[in-house]
């Protein structure tokens, strides 16, 4: 008896730190997350396109900086690209493709506001990730990435960048 008793304590054990240590949506969102900015990075566009929603697309945001005075990010609408727009534009390596995966040589684009930043992306609330102020320490609305779990998968629906 003792030792069915030893037995199933082991096994409750295991199947609680198992559990304690199994991945959580923020994980599989938090690498969702780091793979798509490695794919503006590495202008991979498979794997970026692996991120966009057949259904819903990728809506783009300008964030408009209101200046010191709160710095009150106010987000406007710029656009709407459907996957089968983003998917033949990247075949040409038209307008979308350029923006999102060259750097731009005289205004900011989507790559400049997305690649090889230096502060921090942390996730907030609404499966949002945002770029850590360095000043404040805080998260800054002017640079973001906001995503929706449909099944079992994650989508990068839409993102926000600062334009002056």
């Amino acid at each position: 008896m003792r030792k069915h008793f030893v037995t199933i304590i082991v096994v409750l054990t295991l199947a609680v730190c198992s559990f304690a240590h199994a991945p959580t949506d923020n994980d599989a969102l938090e690498a969702a997350m780091k793979k798509f900015i490695s794919s503006i990075e590495t202008g991979n566009t498979t794997v970026f396109l692996s991120y966009i929603s057949p259904d819903k697309g990728l809506t783009i945001m300008n964030t408009i900086d209101q200046g010191d005075e709160g710095n009150a990010d106010k987000p406007m609408l710029d656009s709407t690209l459907t996957y089968s727009q983003l998917a033949a534009d990247f075949i040409k390596k038209g307008e979308h493709y350029q923006s999102i995966f060259k750097p731009s040589e005289d205004s900011p684009n989507f790559y400049d506001g997305f690649a090889k930043r230096t502060e921090k992306w942390v996730l907030v609330a609404g499966n949002k990730f945002q770029l850590v102020d360095p000043d404040t320490g805080k998260p800054n609305n002017a640079f973001y990435v906001k995503w929706e779990k449909q099944g079992e998968r994650w989508f990068a629906i839409e993102v926000g960048r600062l334009i002056s």
